[in-house]
Parts: structure tokens; C-alpha cells; sequence
């Protein structure tokens, strides 16, 4: 493996703005994809505005924790200041963000579906004739297409799940107002740097959009595929390595002496049981002979999968489906890096990989990947909201990245009833009273709305685990902070909000905070034990389904318990993110074949026919049909790729007398990239149809 050629950064070690330079649209675009930068000292803050609720006053003051976030209607307006109050129609004008420059505008998000209503007037630098006047929601998602010859918005890549990344500098000044109704909808998130005096700033204007073509086209393209596009662009030479850490055991990966920069790292473990694996192995480092290191993290976590292999593509992180995990973030020393793992199973690991190193780079900071873990937790119920910390440190640096995840053992099974993340995320910079950072929920943060379960991998975002039903199950979150990394200079606190809708016990919530700094920073990280990754690895067994904020009285039938005598290629499997530990498994032979489950309706009236389904790789399509009648629509596609997932479907309503039925699945073939036809069903529920 010695000698081969792997993928690194095109620009390794770009250098922030430095005298004489000028911050410009082009020069953003370019940071959008270089890591190294993030190493160094910045010239600059960053802090954002956003839609949070403007009782949150103080942590021990009545109102911390109030929720009314942009959903419409709030006691004060979330926002800067009123200008003109509602009229008639309940339209107002507000101040929802200024400052002075220099500066950029580097992301903005808005909720998909239901996006900020109203429209958006931006001006710069004090200009009469404001830069964009348009809708609010286009301005928040699809920045880059607001302006007459504005590129595709369509082109992947600058917009990423609900964020939108493109860069709008300003050389003194930022203004924005809002017209809207603020009894409506109204999510918003406006991050922005903030420039130190002397740093040269060339406003945005949008006559040089044509110019920028080119390089918009380059940096989209390589934001929406980073680990093909590193592929495609090889400079640098790896050096393999190969070792087997035993149970118990702290082993070698690798060492370097002298002034250097690993500016790739990728490993393969390979074990029994690979969840138990990557959350049991943990990853260490040590630069410039530390004291303690300063990665200490589970190799899963640190690379952003759990549990077990969740494959996905980011800018810094890959996540190969083969196995291969691959960090890019590049880790400075002066002297020395050795790097470890440390064995808490009770199974042999056996790792391989490569690291790539470059020359030293004169940051005097170094990478940290700090891991905690709190356990056997309750939430939600009664108004229980606490901030959890993320990362507490006195000192300098640059805050780069966040992963999340969670074990959220609640029984709802409904998508609202089961969501974990109506927190917002808090962020105290440099010992000021106020958070520069305060959100609108936990997925708002990472990039997404709705507490919606869906998959999705993008350059600075990812989900790539939500095993369901529901947000029930495991879940892992990611977010990196490439354009929009967050610096400090005397401090830092960031936390998270642990606001759960329905009251849980037992939940496990593991996180890990990415930054670069010093050898005098401070943090709170404590040293990472046994128990703290043995715990929290399964969910309750034998668990049974509750149905909070469905509309009305939910009748659940376990699919095992109802399946009809006689029942051909079906079997029931274990797991346990399936109700009651079990879930029927049927492998139809071809289109049209039919499995039966007789069903008691315990009262008349019509129902919506849904299905708690297994999605897998080999899952197929079907259909349902009750009572004999044709299959009613739609037809749904269970297949996923790589992993086990929980997920609802909702068929057609019928009429249903009180007594015996009978709910037919019926095969409907496979899609093209599914290996086979399976069809899993967990439950089946009747959620009565609103009178």
C-alpha cells in the first residue's frame, strides 16, 4: 500500500487574509473547500442572527428555555426591532439583522417545507438602493439564483439540505429588514463574519456574477461529491499501516517525528460485531509530546458513524459503505504525532489504513476531537429541558465541527411525539453575557426542519442515521463549520438544549466537538472510560408502540401476533429497534403474491390504513389491499441502501365495521438497485380519520 496515491486537499494550505490581500465573493467561494485555513488564527468572529425567542433573557431566568422560535404568534417579535408595526392584513416591517463591517453574510437557513414567509431588503454599505429585494425564502435558500444572471439553483453543493452557503462580503456595513406577517411562520438563521478593523473587504455586486461562473461552477461541483472530487485530484503519498489490538489493549496506529501536517487519515476496523467496535475502540492523539491527548473519541464517533458503519460523504469526513473512514481535517506538530487505539471490548480489532503527511505548518495550535457521553437520561415530560455542554474552554482557538448521537429510547412512534431536538443550540463567545449563537431547534442547527427522519450527506451536513420509527431509535447528526467556523479568543461555551417532546427515560447522548488550538487552551473534557462506551449501545428490549399526538385513539397491531395461519415464505426476525423485539419478514417470489394478517377493528368508522415497515437493501415494493378488495394506493418502495431502517407509510382510508378484517400485503416487484423483493412489516395501525 506504501507509495499509493490518495486524495488530499487541492489547496493544502491555503493562508487566511493576510495585509495587502482583499476579501472578495471569489476569494469565499475558493475558502468553501479548503480545510487548512481552519488551522490558523482568524481574523475575524462570527455570531448569528436568527428567529430564537426573545424571552430567553439568562440561564436562571424565567423563560431560558421558551420555545416560540418563528412559529408565529409570539409574545415579542423575534427580531431586531419593529419598524413598522402590522397593518391591516397583519403585514409589518422588522430589522432582523445589521452590523457593521467588515464582513460576510456566510450561511443562512429557513425551514423546508413552510419557509420564512414575507420578502427580504438587503443593503450594503449604506448604499441608498438596496442589494436584494425579493422573497425572503429565496434569498434563505437558493442565495446564489436571487439576481439577474444568478447562477442555477438547482447546482448542487452551496445549498445544502435547509442551509444556504453563498457568500455575500460587505466592506462596511450589513442591513437587512423583513415585511411579513409575524402572526405566520417566520424560521430564520443569518450567520455572519465580522471582519477585524484593517482587513480589506470588496463588496458583493451582483454585475460580477457572470465573472464568477467558473469558480462557482468548481466549488459547487466539488462541495456536492468531496470524496470523488479528492479522488480525481491525488497529491499526496500514503503510508499504510496494519495492526491487531487485542481486548484491553492500547496499540500503535502510527508515528511521526519532527515538523509535520497529517492531512489525511483513513482506517478500516474489522471485528465480530462492528457497532460494539467502533463505539468500544477508541481513537487517541498526541501532538508535540502532550501530557493528554488531544483526540480522545470512539473511532466510529469520531469519524461520524454510529452505530456501526452509517455510510456518507462530507468535506472533512467520509464514510465509505465498504467500511473505510476517512478524515481530512489536517492535524499540525511541531515534534511529533502518534495516534492510537485503546480496546474496551471484549472482542480483537483488527485496523487498517493510511495516513498522509505534508509539511509543518507555523499555527502553534493543533486539532482536538473532544468525546463525552451522558447516559441513562430522562427527558421531556413536565417541561424537563436542561443545556447540555458541547464544549466549555478558556482560552484561544477555532470551534470546526459537531457530531451527535443519540440513543432515544421513547416508545412514540410518531414523528413529533418521538423528536429529541427541540432544543436550541447556545454559543458563548469570549466571556460575553449573551450567546452569539442562539438557534430555533437541534435539526435547525444541523442543517434540516421538522424533526423529519429522512437520510441526506452534503459537503458541511449529514444525517445519516435516523434508524426510526419515528426519530425514535438511533440517530446521528453532523455539522461542520467550513465557511462559518466559529473562533474564539478568551472563550468558549457551547451547548445544546436537550428538549424532548415526550417523556423518556434512559436516552444516551453522545457528542463530540472539533477545534483547533493551543497548547494553553483549557477544556472540560473528562477521559473517556469503560462503561462510558459500554453503555447506551441498545435499545430497551421488548418495547411496546405509543402513539402521543396522533389524531385520535391509534389502534396498534403487532405484525407477528396477527399473521394469517398458513402464511408462505415469511419468518419473524429479531431487533431491536422493532415493537415487541420482532418484526415479520416475508420474501414474496414474484409480483402479485399476497400475505395475509386478520385484524380485530374494535369499533366502527372509517381508518387510515399505515404500516411500520423495514427498509433494507434487499426490500422490494408492495401494495395493501383489505378484505379481499383490489390493492389500494399508493404503493410503496422499502428499499434503502446500507442499512436496517424503521419507517411509516400511510395507505388510502377505508370504512371498517367492528370485528374481524383482514389487511393483505402484495408484492409489487423491485426497484433496480434493491438485491431482492423482501417486504417487512412491524405494525399495523388503523389511525382514525378525523369526524
Amino acid at each position: 500500500m506504501r507509495g499509493m496515491v490518495v486524495a488530499v486537499l487541492v489547496v493544502l494550505f491555503g493562508a487566511v487574509v493576510s495585509a495587502g490581500e482583499v476579501v472578495t465573493t471569489e476569494s469565499l467561494l475558493r475558502e468553501m473547500t479548503s480545510l487548512a485555513p481552519l488551522a490558523k488564527p482568524a481574523p475575524y468572529v462570527t455570531f448569528q442572527f436568527s428567529s430564537h425567542d426573545r424571552s430567553s433573557l439568562a440561564p436562571y431566568l424565567p423563560g431560558w428555555y421558551a420555545n416560540s422560535d418563528g412559529f408565529g404568534g409570539e409574545p415579542a417579535p423575534n427580531v431586531m426591532q419593529i419598524l413598522d408595526t402590522p397593518d391591516k392584513d397583519g403585514v409589518g416591517r422588522y430589522l432582523i439583522a445589521e452590523m457593521d463591517g467588515p464582513g460576510a453574510i456566510v450561511r443562512t437557513w429557513t425551514p423546508m417545507p413552510y419557509p420564512m414567509n414575507g420578502t427580504l431588503k438587503m443593503w450594503l454599505d449604506g448604499k441608498k438602493k438596496p442589494v436584494y429585494d425579493g422573497k425572503a425564502a429565496e434569498f434563505t435558500r437558493n442565495r446564489q439564483s436571487c439576481w439577474e444572471n444568478g447562477f442555477d439553483p438547482k447546482t448542487p453543493g452551496i445549498s445544502q439540505e435547509d442551509s444556504n452557503y453563498f457568500p455575500v462580503p460587505f466592506a462596511k456595513h450589513l442591513r437587512i429588514e423583513w415585511t411579513g406577517k409575524v402572526k405566520d411562520l417566520h424560521f430564520y438563521h443569518i450567520g455572519v463574519r465580522q471582519y477585524d478593523k484593517g482587513v480589506k473587504v470588496r463588496s458583493f455586486n451582483p454585475d460580477e456574477i457572470p465573472a464568477l461562473q467558473s469558480v462557482f461552477e468548481e466549488t459547487s461541483r466539488n462541495l456536492a461529491a468531496p470524496g470523488y472530487w479528492r479522488a480525481t485530484h491525488p497529491a499526496g503519498t500514503a503510508a499504510p499501516f496494519n495492526c491487531d489490538i487485542a481486548a484491553g489493549e492500547l496499540k500503535d496506529l502510527f508515528k511521526e517525528t519532527g515538523a509535520g501536517t497529517v492531512v489525511e487519515f483513513g482506517v478500516k476496523a474489522e471485528a465480530g460485531d462492528m457497532a460494539k467496535a467502533l463505539r468500544q475502540t477508541v481513537l487517541l492523539a498526541w501532538f508535540d509530546d502532550a501530557p493528554a491527548p488531544q483526540i480522545e473519541a470512539p473511532l466510529g464517533d469520531f469519524f461520524g458513524s454510529w452505530p456501526g458503519i452509517t455510510p456518507y460523504d462530507s468535506l472533512p469526513m467520509t464514510v465509505r459503505p465498504d467500511g473505510t473512514m476517512v478524515c481530512r481535517f489536517v492535524m499540525p506538530y511541531a515534534k511529533s504525532a502518534v495516534l492510537k487505539l485503546r480496546n474496551f471490548s471484549d472482542q480483537p480489532v483488527h485496523a487498517t489504513g493510511w495516513r498522509v503527511v505534508g509539511r509543518g505548518m507555523e499555527t502553534g495550535r493543533h486539532f482536538y476531537a473532544k468525546w463525552r457521553v451522558n447516559h441513562d437520561m430522562e427527558a421531556g415530560g413536565d417541561g424537563e429541558v436542561r443545556d447540555l455542554p458541547f464544549l466549555v474552554a478558556l482560552g484561544q482557538g477555532t470551534y470546526v465541527g459537531t457530531t451527535a448521537h443519540l440513543l432515544n429510547t421513547t416508545p412514540v412512534i410518531t414523528i413529533g411525539g418521538s423528536w429529541w431536538g427541540e432544543g436550541d443550540e447556545k454559543i458563548w463567545l469570549d466571556r460575553k453575557p449573551f450567546p452569539a449563537y442562539i438557534g430555533t431547534g437541534s435539526e435547525d442547527y444541523f442543517g434540516y426542519s421538522w424533526s423529519r427522519p429522512d437520510l441526506f450527506s452534503y459537503a458541511y451536513c449529514a444525517q445519516p442515521m435516523c434508524s426510526g420509527p419515528g426519530c425514535a431509535g438511533y440517530t446521528t447528526n453532523i455539522r461542520w463549520h467550513i465557511l462559518d467556523p466559529i473562533p474564539f479568543r478568551e472563550h468558549i461555551g457551547f451547548f445544546m438544549e436537550l428538549f424532548h417532546h415526550s417523556k423518556t427515560e434512559g436516552l444516551s447522548y453522545a457528542r463530540t466537538a472539533y477545534f483547533y488550538a493551543p497548547p494553553q487552551t483549557r477544556d472540560d473534557a473528562v477521559r473517556i472510560g469503560p462503561s462510558d462506551v459500554r453503555l447506551g449501545m441498545t435499545l430497551p428490549g421488548g418495547w411496546k408502540p405509543v402513539a402521543a399526538g396522533a389524531p385520535g385513539p391509534v389502534v396498534f397491531f403487532e405484525a407477528e401476533n396477527v399473521l394469517a395461519p398458513g402464511a408462505k415464505n415469511a419468518q419473524v426476525v429479531e431487533g431491536d429497534i422493532w415493537s415487541g423485539g420482532k418484526v415479520v419478514c416475508w420474501k414474496p417470489e414474484r409480483t402479485d403474491d399476497r400475505l395475509a394478517f386478520n385484524i380485530d377493528v374494535p369499533e366502527s368508522g372509517n381508518y387510515k390504513i399505515v404500516t411500520t415497515s423495514m427498509l433494507t437493501p434487499a426490500s422490494g415494493k408492495y401494495a395493501v389491499a383489505v378484505d379481499g378488495q383490489p390493492p389500494m394506493g399508493p404503493e410503496f418502495d422499502l428499499y434503502t441502501p446500507y442499512l436496517t431502517l424503521s419507517r411509516f407509510f400511510y395507505f388510502e382510508s377505508v370504512a371498517l365495521e367492528k370485528g374481524p378484517h383482514t389487511v393483505t400485503l402484495v408484492s409489487r416487484d423491485r426497484s433496480h438497485d434493491s438485491v431482492g423483493t423482501d417486504v417487512g412489516v412491524d405494525l399495523i395501525w388503523l389511525w382514525p380519520e378525523k369526524k
